[in-house]
């Protein structure tokens, strides 16, 4: 006999408040078995072992929380989740145990409160509304992209795509992306001796090391040789082999990361050579980096008709190809490269020289167009499709719940190059911070064994009646007399506290804009073609304006 044995027919296929339905139905005469059966595909037979019994509950034992109390714990959880805070283990034992409490259960559980066998009966019963999931690590300025900015984001790309005439046109639409890759193979499930506590394997890297890799690839699958940064601000030739990599371009930094020199050169060498051959005008979309955005890089863009159009910050994890599907594969096979050349090599450390010629095997099989093109329909942007955006991908309220103060706006642009127009649109919204209030009184170190809740509770009730303070400590005597000045001076502390976070904010706003100028009609005997960039900073006491020329 099998060791786990799993039946072939799942008893429990139905749902119960489908199932509860159609009893009261029946029940009230609007139904008969033949009609429910009919519009909830529900047996007779089960509907009429319900009803004969008397009871419309599971068989069996009842559990230790009746329906409608483990319903409370459910919707608990789900509304947790809405406001960006997942439940874990830990959590929903408090949560369940708390309730218990509350409502004077106790009684019903063995140690008076819900064990770990309740817990996972308790995932069991409900799992057609609940999951057990790994959380993905997400940085809280990603969790502020909300669904107003990705539909703006939608609304800037698709004038862009019409404005070019691109919405058909996927070999003009590329994505370019810088990302590290390390010498760190990364862990693999292993079969070892039993008793065996640590299965370590040794590898030649520290781990730590990178070299930057800046992919570009379009919607048609294209992928573009790559443009590798080395930490290092010398070159040497066995660095940099011609027939590995064909059409591949290598530049040095000194902290191996990309800058607007390195920008520059990707664009110039690398970017315009290998896409001479297409049509123009070409869409570029990148990330809002700083490096991506430079004077020289906006007007070596506009000169080869080259539309640079940049993501909402923090949102690239959702909205940018290569984050989204290619990164994740490459990154993938990457490290199982990584774990093949420590074989061969008997854990040789991976030096700049091996890494081209490993890359190399990268380049080959897991940058194939069917590895490139599905990124950007998982984006929405090739075919356009904004609804490929999930809500569910999204903190419905931006940050956690539990932060004190709430930024309800940023700054939410899409910066762009125009080709033609020189006003281009931006997405503005103001910035404005909450501050919540504190209330209550704050444990201080003079008092360690002040019971807050219990003071607090006795003072409000002793501004009507007479609070005796002659047996608590000077301390807390102290603290009930100036409680009211704390709270009369905390409004006014929070108020300029806000004032302050409003002027600040003001003077973190700016906007960049690129123009180019056509020749003025008035000159047009004698008129040369004139490029200006404009590049427009907000500031706390008026705007300047910062307009350089190129002849």
């Amino acid at each position: 006999m099998v060791r786990n044995y799993i039946r072939k027919r799942n008893s429990s296929t139905n749902n119960e408040d489908e199932l509860l339905n159609a009893i009261e139905k029946i029940k009230v005469g609007e139904w008969t078995y033949k009609e429910a059966f009919e519009n909830t595909k529900i047996p007779k037979g089960t509907l009429a072992a319900r009803i004969s019994r008397g009871s419309s509950g599971q068989i069996g034992r009842p559990t230790a929380l009746t329906y409608e109390e483990e319903i409370y714990l459910v919707k608990l959880i789900e509304t947790m989740q809405d406001w960006g805070e997942l439940c874990s283990y830990q959590d929903v034992m408090k949560y369940s145990t708390e309730y218990v409490k509350l409502m004077n259960l106790t009684s019903r559980f063995k140690s008076g409160a819900p064990t770990k066998e309740w817990y996972y009966t308790f995932v069991k019963r409900w799992s057609q509304k609940l999951t057990l999931m790994k959380s993905v690590r997400l940085e809280k300025s990603r969790a502020g992209l909300t669904q107003e900015i990705v539909d703006g984001w939608f609304t800037k790309l698709y004038s862009v795509l019409k404005k070019l005439n691109l919405l058909d046109k996927p070999a003009n639409i590329f994505n370019g992306d810088e990302s590290g890759f390390g010498d760190d193979p990364g862990k693999k499930v292993v079969l070892v001796k039993r008793g065996t506590k640590y299965a370590n394997q040794v590898h030649g890297g520290t781990g730590k090391s990178h070299t930057t890799v800046l992919l570009t690839i379009s919607a048609d699958g294209t992928c573009l040789p790559p443009y590798i940064i080395y930490k290092s601000l010398r070159l040497y030739d066995q660095w940099c082999p011609k027939n590995v990599i064909p059409g591949a371009v290598f530049n040095g930094t000194e902290s191996g990361w990309i800058d607007e020199d390195c920008f520059y050169d990707y664009l110039l060498k690398l970017f315009i050579p290998k896409t001479q051959h297409i049509p123009r005008p070409l869409l570029l979309i990148l990330d809002n980096h700083s490096t991506h955005l430079s004077i020289k890089t906006a007007k070596l863009a506009i000169q080869h008709h080259i539309h640079i159009l940049c993501f909402p910050a923090h949102g690239t994890h959702i909205l940018q190809p290569l984050d989204v599907y290619t990164f994740k594969y490459v990154k993938t096979q990457w490290r199982s490269l990584l774990w093949e050349f420590n074989q061969s090599s008997r854990n040789k450390t991976l030096e700049k020289s091996d890494f081209v010629r490993l890359f190399a095997k990268l380049y080959d099989y897991a940058l194939l167009p069917a590895h490139c093109s599905p990124s950007f329909a998982k984006a929405g942007i090739y075919p356009y499709d904004p609804r490929i955006i999930r809500k569910e991908k999204l903190i419905k309220n931006g940050t956690n719940a539990s932060t004190t103060t709430t930024n309800t706006g940023s700054l939410v642009r899409s910066v762009s190059v125009e080709l033609n127009d020189p006003a281009s649109t931006e997405y503005l919204t103001t910035t404005s911070r909450t501050t919540t209030k504190r209330n209550k009184l704050v444990k201080c170190p003079s008092a360690p064994n002040l019971n807050l809740d219990t003071f607090h509770a006795n003072f409000d009730h002793g501004r009507s009646a007479n609070f005796d303070t002659s047996n608590l400590p000077q301390q807390v005597t102290a603290t009930c007399n100036n409680a009211q000045l704390v709270n009369n001076s905390s409004n006014h502390s929070t108020q300029a506290l806000a004032q302050a976070s409003m002027e600040s904010t003001n003077l973190c706003q700016s906007s960049i804009s690129f123009a180019n100028l056509t020749e003025s009609p008035s000159n047009a005997s004698t008129a040369e073609s004139t490029n200006c960039l404009s590049l427009s900073n907000s500031v706390e006491k008026g705007t300047f304006d910062f307009c350089f020329f190129f002849l």
